[in-house]
């Protein structure tokens, strides 16, 4: 029993049920909930067929640089279920909603800005 956590994704699994709120689900073609009873506003992607009240269905990958391991989501979500803290704050600090009233889907909240860490300059190179 316990709850296992990236800040602003729920997954709750006690025992023989479980929670599963606002997650990204992309290319989990044997995608199943199996012992999570509650499940909703989560957003598929080539997951087989899926049926929640408030599922969102995507049209390709969501994030950022997934093959680099870039989870920040390149684009806004449809509104996720708002969660207590500490799912109100995303992986990057961000309050989820506070820039454009949406919670978005993910572990992390769309701030509107390019979510790409700029390379740092090269240092001084001296050629001879």
């Amino acid at each position: 029993s316990g709850t296992n956590q990236v800040k602003a994704v729920m997954f709750h699994y006690a025992g023989s049920s479980g929670t599963a709120y606002n997650n990204i689900f992309y290319g989990s073609t044997t995608m199943n909930f199996g012992s999570y009873t509650t499940h909703d506003y989560n957003w598929f992607y080539n997951t087989g067929a899926q049926s929640e009240p408030n599922m969102q269905t995507g049209t390709g990958d969501p994030f950022v640089n997934s093959s680099l391991h870039n989870f920040r989501i390149s684009s806004g979500t449809s509104t996720g279920v708002a969660l207590s803290p500490p799912y109100n704050v995303d992986s990057d600090n961000n309050t989820r909603a506070s820039i454009d009233g949406i919670w978005d889907r993910g572990a992390f909240e769309y701030t509107g800005v390019a979510d790409v860490i700029a390379p740092s300059a090269p240092p001084a190179v001296n050629i001879n």
